[in-house]
């Protein structure tokens, strides 16, 4: 009986190193797709969206809407690149001569961005879209 328990179990042990462990998806996986945020200006009521759509390309786009309620709604589509380096991502907004360098934190549902050095530290938290 102990040798067939031995052989069942090596079987099992041997099955479940053949079985695929589920990958884990890198940044540059998952930031893939086009993520929004909402946000309200609470002296004026404004609204502003922002979608980021990144590509797997190393570029992207950042649609701005602002909705003030008053002058009618307004866009701007800003076109950039990215590049996603040790959880930072790097984006070259066209136009402009520095980098943005945010601390990036990305799950399938969700998208952080940090702004790094500077005093005042905000944070851009984007939800997935279809």
């Amino acid at each position: 009986m102990k040798k067939f328990t031995a052989i069942v179990l090596a079987v099992v042990i041997a099955a479940a190193m053949l079985i695929p462990v589920g990958c884990a998806k890198s940044p540059d996986d998952l930031i893939i797709g086009s993520w929004k945020c909402v946000g309200t200006n609470s002296a004026t009521g404004s609204v502003m969206t922002q979608v980021y759509k990144f590509e797997k390309n190393g570029d992207c786009h950042i649609y701005y809407t602002l909705d003030s309620g008053v002058s009618g709604v307004n866009s701007m589509t800003v076109d950039c690149t990215y590049l996603i380096y040790d959880n930072y991502i790097y984006l070259s907004k066209e136009g402009e001569t520095e980098d943005i360098v945010y601390k990036l934190k990305v799950t399938e549902d969700k998208l952080v961005l940090t702004t790094t050095g500077f005093a005042d530290i905000q944070s851009i938290e984007l939800e997935r879209i279809a």
